[in-house]
């Protein structure tokens, strides 16, 4: 196994940031948006030199970018673990957008009488559209509760004697009093954006399902996947969102819905904002309105050969305290992706080349395809191009056609449902998701420890990683505040010493001004201006797999020099 200081190493030289002559801050604002490797920006501007041009003209350059958009979407697919006929994956501006979009389609089927849950720790994009959907119908709107006293721990914290309890800032009980037979839609976090906390989706799919049968799990999961692996099939929800410029890609957002969700409101008659004379049975590109940016999806998919790079580096004892039965992924070498594609000809292979140009990064072969027979059939034709997912329906032409996308230049059917230029397995994604996991483990014990031996701190979420039956319970997005000085003027501080990171309620108000009522957070440094103390909300420091602790050991150096000044 290679030392983890050489992981970090090998993790970081993928980014243009972090190149030591630009001279950028230490980044600790992931929460906020990550990084992006050298593969994505670069694909971006192939993209837009070389296939700019509209959907569906049937020339190459159009070729090329109906394919890529189209490759996107197979390539989410994967990465949330959605194989084709489990349900579809829509891509759009951000995951605000696509919850909002998703809340105006259940807005048609709510009626007074219905209920709908919402969660006071969520981010206010799953939590404000279903306000306003309740509020439009007639609905009644129901609030699971943040534990005030369980989501707000005073620093110095010692670790109890006997072992560290599990008490959640959101218990599950008070989501349990809220479900009823009446209950239409529960829209839930993954992981808060401020308390880190991992929430147990698992489970709760089992309490809705058994107290609720009736109604739709949403679940906000922007906070958890840029740490984590997404896998919709084993946590059993409805729809799924997340934000794919906090995983390292373009500013996108991406939602996952189910087959049985989708068929429920196409058989009530909802649909989409696309214009009229898109197909009802489109779903995906009635969703879209306006489509997705297709530069964007261009980045999106080149995005694949850092998750192939990051899976290189996993071992059989590299997974962070999550078990698997997956053994390492392959071995990967330089330029692979050539040979992976190779045999499918020309056209896939000009895909390809505008896509990455120049980019040197590791790429993996896939072991195998989704769809075996496909990959048979991939081989015995080996001049393929072909679009599949919500972009096709039973062959390559049947559902570009089916979009109103003339078939012509090098799109050729075939039947095959191999994915030329989608060449990540779901298993190179899971190794992937270990490393990251790993990775981040010794920073945010190490950021955790100081900040819990502290005085005059007060640390939202757990103040300990603990290990739980799906992992690990915590991701390193971590939220404090000082009894005497205010969030504004330690990330000042911070920021004048070359670190990232922001203050801010973040788009959770609704918990911030909960804890305020409640009398849990300080207000001595605003001079009991509450007002004040909510809008200016803590400080949040985030990390992600490349953040190292030699970063970290910086940071609580010039943390130190800040609350000492």
């Amino acid at each position: 196994m290679q030392p983890d200081v050489e992981l970090y190493q090998q993790c970081r030289s993928q980014f243009e940031w972090f190149t030591p002559e630009h001279g950028h801050p230490a980044f600790f604002e992931n929460a906020g948006g990550s990084q992006v490797p050298r593969c994505v920006p670069a694909a971006i501007s192939q993209y837009m030199n070389h296939s700019y041009a509209q959907l569906g003209a049937g020339y190459a350059a159009s070729n090329r970018a109906t394919q890529t958009v189209a490759l996107a979407h197979d390539w989410m697919r994967i990465f949330m673990n959605a194989p084709k006929g489990t349900g579809e994956v829509m891509l759009g501006a951000s995951s605000s957008v696509m919850l909002a979009t998703l809340a105006g389609l259940y807005a048609q089927v709510l009626h007074p009488g219905d209920e709908v849950v919402v969660q006071e720790a969520a981010h206010e994009a799953n939590t404000g559209p279903w306000l306003r959907a309740a509020e439009a119908r007639g609905a009644t709107a129901r609030m699971w509760r943040v534990d005030p006293v369980a989501a707000c721990h005073a620093t110095p914290v010692l670790a109890p004697k006997g072992g560290i309890p599990a008490r959640l800032s959101c218990p599950l009980e008070g989501l349990e009093k809220l479900l009823s037979p009446a209950t239409r839609l529960v829209a839930i976090i993954h992981v808060s954006n401020l308390l880190g906390e991992v929430q147990d989706i698992e489970s709760i799919v089992r309490m809705v399902r058994d107290k609720a049968p009736g109604a739709r799990i949403v679940v906000d999961g922007v906070a958890f996947a840029p740490h984590r692996t997404i896998d919709v099939q084993r946590m059993g929800v409805d729809w799924y969102a997340f934000s794919t410029y906090k995983v390292y890609g373009p500013h996108m957002g991406a939602l996952y819905g189910s087959a049985e969700a989708i068929k429920e409101l196409q058989n009530a008659g909802v649909e989409g904002p696309n214009h009229f004379f898109v197909p009802h049975s489109d779903f995906t590109y009635k969703f879209e309105l306006g489509s997705p940016s297709h530069e964007g999806c261009a980045g999106l998919l080149a995005l694949q050969h850092y998750y192939a790079f990051l899976s290189s580096l996993d071992t059989p004892t590299s997974n962070g305290g999550i078990s698997s039965d997956q053994g390492p992924a392959p071995a990967l070498e330089e330029n692979a992706l050539g040979k992976a594609v190779g045999a499918l000809g020309a056209d896939a292979l000009e895909l390809l080349a505008v896509l990455v140009g120049d980019v040197k990064l590791a790429a993996g072969v896939p072991e195998s395809t989704e769809d075996p027979a496909g990959a048979e059939a991939a081989a015995a034709a080996p001049g393929a191009v072909v679009a599949t997912g919500a972009y096709a329906s039973g062959s390559a032409t049947d559902g570009l056609s089916a979009r109103g996308v003339p078939v012509a230049g090098g799109v050729k059917e075939t039947g095959a449902e191999e994915l030329p230029c989608v060449f990540v397995t779901r298993k190179q994604v899971e190794a992937a998701g270990r490393v990251m996991n790993r990775l981040e483990q010794a920073p945010l014990e190490q950021l955790l420890s100081y900040l819990r031996s502290k005085p005059k701190l007060l640390l939202l979420g757990s103040p300990f990683q603990q290990e739980g039956p799906n992992g690990y319970t915590r991701v390193p997005t971590i939220s404090l505040l000082h009894k005497e000085l205010s969030p504004k003027v330690i990330v000042q501080g911070l920021q004048d010493r070359g670190f990232a990171c922001r203050w801010g309620h973040c788009y959770a108000l609704r918990m911030v001004q909960m804890l305020l009522d409640a009398g849990q957070l300080p207000t001595s440094w605003a001079g009991g201006d509450r007002e004040a103390v909510a809008k200016t909300g803590v400080v949040r420091i985030s990390l992600v797999h490349y953040n190292t602790p030699t970063e970290v050991a910086a940071l609580i150096k010039a943390l130190d020099e800040v609350l000492q000044s």
